[in-house]
């Protein structure tokens, strides 16, 4: 069996901030939704193409599996 598309990507961060800054300003990304927990945001998700990359904090392991792009009722969906 040979791969032919990658639909979702999934990283770990240290530095939300950043990461979201990174994906969306520098990259250019389309944001798509970010999940926030007792006040700490612990999910942001961007569009690329027909992909999704999904960036989280370390300490909070990995997030309800997402069933893809756009994202399931589960994450806020971020102002446009």
């Amino acid at each position: 069996m040979e791969p032919r598309d990658v639909d979702f990507f999934m990283y770990q961060t240290a530095d939300m901030s950043k990461a979201i800054a990174f994906y969306g300003e520098v990259l250019g990304l389309e944001p798509i939704g970010e999940v926030e927990r007792e006040g700490q945001l612990i999910w942001a998700e961007f569009e690329v193409g027909g992909a999704c990359i999904g960036v989280h904090p370390p300490d909070m392991g990995p997030q309800p599996a997402p069933s893809g792009c756009p994202s399931t009722t589960w994450m806020r969906r971020s102002p446009n």
